[in-house]
């Protein structure tokens, strides 16, 4: 079985006004009541837009730095000894 893999156009706001348009749009988001009854997941999602929107998207794929930046706690792995 072969898979067709899609291409997908990556838009990123050009202008200060489209980027105010994406924190309105985020603002509304986190508003709602999917959002505003959750602790952790309103940060997540602002800190993911916000970094991305600063171009700090390269960043987002480090967990431990991401989980300190959210938590403000060091991420700690435990390996599983044999």
């Amino acid at each position: 079985m072969s898979r067709a893999h899609a291409t997908r156009e990556i838009w990123h706001p050009k202008s200060t006004e489209e980027k105010a348009a994406v924190l309105r749009e985020l603002e509304t988001i986190l508003s709602s009541p999917q959002f505003r009854n959750s602790k952790r997941y309103p940060a997540l999602l602002e800190y993911i837009v916000k970094n991305t929107l600063a171009g700090r998207s390269d960043q987002l794929r480090s967990a431990p730095w991401a989980w300190k930046s959210l938590t403000g706690r060091p991420h700690t792995t435990r390996t599983p000894t044999p």
